[in-house]
């Protein structure tokens, strides 16, 4: 059964085992992000969300405050605003199809 995204395990493993040193997988004893679990969809969708919001605004308002700032200090208004503002929405779009080309495939 695939539930549509990796099933990630945490394995622990003991240094020895009675039958002589090696190492021997434990049973699995944590399961992430199991099939079963009914919000374990909705949990990763809200990840995926709140990463792909991060790397949109983050370099948007940035790019804003520091064009805003740089109009302030050399006293021509729109100029750097306007700059900060394509490039924060050109970075935004770069990094929101870099971000969801793995994901669409």
């Amino acid at each position: 059964m695939n539930p549509g995204f990796a099933v990630n395990y945490v394995e622990f493993t003991a240094p020895y085992t009675p039958r002589g040193i090696g190492r021997v997988p434990a049973p699995r004893l944590l399961k992430f992000m199991d099939s079963k679990h009914r919000y374990s969809k909705l949990i990763y969708a809200f990840g995926i969300a709140g990463q792909l919001g991060f790397s949109v605004v983050i370099p948007l308002a940035g790019l804003i405050f520091l064009g805003a700032f740089l109009d302030k200090k050399l006293n021509v208004f729109p100029n750097f605003l306007l700059l900060g503002l394509f490039s924060g929405l050109a970075i935004a779009i770069y990094e929101s199809y870099k971000f969801l080309k793995p994901l669409i495939k």
